[in-house]
């Protein structure tokens, strides 16, 4: 597997799968100092799947982490809110469902389910359809939500926050 150097840009365009306005690793380095917003993509130019776009914005208290399927489609979304100084909690898993193997982005999915958790062991599942009618919700309380709380990592070293399996 060969893996491709990070690529930065001010935003991230998905359907063009290119950064907006790229950035220099330097450049994004220095805006994730000032807390300014940047993404970065990451992963393996011959497997589609282990790609992973980053939304960084610490002026906010978000990272959020794009996953993608074998057609290229943004198919999972981690949101991390900053919690502390040093810790993130993961308070949001968004996963998308598609019909077929064509190339569609997530408002054309057929369905997706939202996952929201609290710090204090409440989970929110919510599961909409293409039209975006709720279809179910689903709360539970007293869930362990100690494994949705990361170390804030420092530039570069993502690998804590872009693993899918939690």
């Amino acid at each position: 597997m060969t893996y491709v150097d990070p690529r930065y840009g001010w935003m991230w365009d998905f359907q063009s799968n290119m950064p907006i306005d790229e950035l220099s690793e330097v450049e994004a380095q220095a805006r994730d100092g000032r807390g300014q917003l940047y993404c970065v993509e990451l992963g393996a130019e011959d497997l589609v799947e282990s790609r992973r776009v980053l939304e960084v914005n610490w002026e906010q208290g978000y990272l959020g982490v794009w996953f993608f399927d074998s057609v290229g489609r943004q198919s999972t979304k981690y949101a991390f809110d900053r919690v502390s100084v040093t810790k993130l909690f993961l308070s949001e898993v968004v996963v998308y469902s598609y019909s077929d193997d064509k190339y569609a982005e997530p408002p054309e999915s057929e369905s997706s389910t939202s996952i929201y958790f609290t710090q204090d062991g409440r989970l929110t599942e919510v599961t909409s359809s293409k039209e975006g009618a709720y279809s179910e919700v689903v709360e539970f309380d007293n869930i362990n939500v100690e494994s949705n709380y990361e170390t804030l990592p420092t530039f570069g070293d993502w690998r804590s926050v872009v693993r899918y399996d939690r």
